[in-house]
């Protein structure tokens, strides 16, 4: 179980407004699912959460998407579908990801946060 801090929550609440996405948040105590993966990836990598599911391809897109894959995968024990079905993309995708790119140096920096 891992509680947010109070920067965290900043910063999640923020991101919130910036996409205009209407989740609500019951309980701040939350365990490592998809969307809280997501909010910390956006977080690290300044971006936001439309940008992380969107088609574009620029690269610092695509690290945070294999970062958010790599956390997904081996640390929420998600199959690649449904880690597909979050970022809205094809299974095939995130195969793609896992056979051709590396995560990022900030990989275990992102874990660090979803372990403490």
């Amino acid at each position: 179980m891992h509680y947010l801090t109070q920067e965290e929550i900043v910063g999640v609440r923020k991101l919130l407004r910036i996409t205009n996405t209407p989740y609500i948040v019951k309980n701040l105590s939350v365990h490592n699912s998809l969307a809280v993966i997501a909010i910390k990836v956006c977080l690290v990598h300044e971006i936001t959460l439309a940008e992380l599911k969107s088609n574009k391809r620029h690269r610092h897109l695509m690290k945070a998407r294999v970062d958010f894959y790599y956390i997904a995968s081996n640390y929420s024990k998600k199959r690649d579908a449904d880690i597909a079905r979050y970022l809205q993309k094809h299974h095939t995708v995130i195969i793609h990801y896992a056979k051709n790119h590396k995560p990022s140096a900030d990989y275990k920096t992102i874990y660090g946060l979803l372990d403490q």
